[in-house]
């Protein structure tokens, strides 16, 4: 596995579970940090990489340093990073089936 992609899946899980304890949505964390909420479901889905400012603008974010939250990541690699879960939501329409 590329050391990219485990990066991704790492920041991906970190960032996710950081916004749930503070019980945030994904689009109150883009709204405090200032990212986009598309940039935010993308990096939390494992599909984009983080920048150093967008990771430092999320820590704000989460009342977190930005220390703290490269700790969690360093952990999280550690451990093994695994492949973020699919996006959740109402699946596509499959063509020829609309109504």
């Amino acid at each position: 596995m590329e050391k990219n992609t485990l990066v991704q899946w790492a920041a991906a899980a970190v960032i996710r579970r950081s916004r749930t304890e503070q019980g945030l949505s994904q689009s109150q964390l883009a709204d405090f940090s200032g990212l986009s909420l598309p940039h935010v479901a993308a990096i939390e889905q494992g599909k984009m990489g983080i920048s150093v400012a967008a990771f430092l603008q999320l820590a704000e974010a989460l009342h977190l340093s930005g220390h703290e939250l490269m700790l969690r990541l360093e952990s999280e690699l550690q451990n093994g990073p695994v492949r973020p879960a699919g996006k959740r939501g109402r699946p596509a329409r499959l063509s020829g089936l609309e109504r």
